[in-house]
């Protein structure tokens, strides 16, 4: 399993406590170090706003970027999971 695996994988797991948050920061910034076009990669399949990510880069300070991808991501999928919550209740058989 490769960095992008493996931080794919533990992203969609993150709680919203400090130490999550930081080592998801890390990770962050780490990719923003390493490997750019897999954190967009990334950013592109949870499906985060092309004109947010375009807003968090334009930061230019890695932490402060890693920072607000952090925030990005986990908005997002908190939406999703709202969702499927509202919308499964439409669909549940009864």
């Amino acid at each position: 399993m490769n960095d992008l695996q493996i931080f794919d994988n533990e992203i969609m797991t993150i709680a919203d406590d400090s130490h999550s948050k930081s080592d998801a920061i890390a990770k962050i910034l780490y990719l923003l170090h390493h490997d750019v076009p897999g954190l967009t990669q990334i950013l592109y399949r949870i499906d985060v706003s092309e004109n947010k990510i375009n807003e968090a880069f334009a930061l230019h300070e890695d932490l402060l970027i890693a920072e607000r991808i952090y925030e990005l991501i986990l908005a997002r999928l908190k939406q999703k999971i709202e969702f499927r919550q509202k919308y499964s209740k439409y669909h549940t058989i009864t």
